[in-house]
């Protein structure tokens, strides 16, 4: 099982996100959430996928991927360990993915609170992925038109 620690940032730390409507972020999360939009991940082969907690469910129900975490009040743990992989610094996000057996990074942008509240920190693995910035540790896995973003983890 996963670990994780809480660590504290300073407002300093945070940078501007674009801020979305409620409107347009519950478009972007429903857009996200459909078959259409799932069924293409059925093409990547079985793996663990660190992924959008809201997203979970959908993943679970549509493919043959295991996810790490889902909006479920008994994941406590595991919904810890994703929120600060995907808030924390993206130098740490390598380690972390590693010692959670992951095989994938799934996002849809919409979906990550982070967007919907207009701040993370500057250099969050879900807002260097968003901005186009993909670590030397991922590889980014092309699934045609979908809004949902894979990356798969690099063999060391």
């Amino acid at each position: 099982p996963a670990s994780a620690t809480i660590g504290v940032t300073r407002p300093s730390e945070h940078a501007a996100t674009p801020k979305l409507s409620a409107e347009e972020a519950s478009k972007r999360s429903a857009a996200c959430a459909t078959r259409d939009s799932i069924s293409p991940l059925s093409r990547l082969p079985k793996g663990l996928a660190a992924n959008d907690l809201d997203l979970g469910p959908y993943v679970v129900a549509h493919t043959h991927l295991d996810v790490m975490a889902a909006p479920y009040h008994r994941m406590g743990p595991s919904i810890m360990a994703n929120h600060e992989l995907f808030n924390g610094p993206v130098g740490q996000a390598e380690a972390r993915l590693r010692a959670m057996g992951a095989r994938y990074v799934v996002i849809c942008e919409g979906v990550g609170r982070t967007i919907a509240q207009g701040t993370a920190l500057a250099d969050a693995l879900r807002s260097e992925l968003l901005a186009g910035r993909t670590p030397a540790f991922l590889e980014a896995v092309d699934l045609g038109a979908t809004p949902i973003k894979v990356w798969q983890l690099k063999t060391p």
